[in-house]
């Protein structure tokens, strides 16, 4: 599944859909453990689409919120507000 495809999934399916890969991959570790299946490459993928998933939700969650939707335009320089409050790094040298 491309992720553009579960972008556009609601956050209550990419919960559920979650859960089933979650019980997919237990179900595979456990029959690898017992020699049943031979394809370890699918542990991974699993793994990656449950990545996938979870990016997806938390992407719709932290989208949500208006505050959020400024702050990812933003840029913060917080190096001009420090010398102007006279906190500018300091380089720390070896003691000899």
């Amino acid at each position: 599944m491309e992720f553009k495809e579960l972008s556009a999934k609601t956050s209550e399916e990419l919960e559920r859909l979650a859960a089933l890969r979650r019980e997919e991959l237990r179900a595979l570790r456990f029959r690898v453990s017992v020699a049943e299946e031979k394809k370890i490459r699918t542990l991974r993928e699993l793994k990656k689409m449950i990545a996938r998933i979870l990016t997806a939700r938390n992407q719709k969650s932290t989208h949500s919120t208006p505050l959020a939707k400024a702050s990812s335009k933003l840029r913060v320089d917080t190096e001009p507000r420090l010398k102007e409050h006279g906190l500018a790094r300091v380089e720390v040298s070896k003691i000899a």
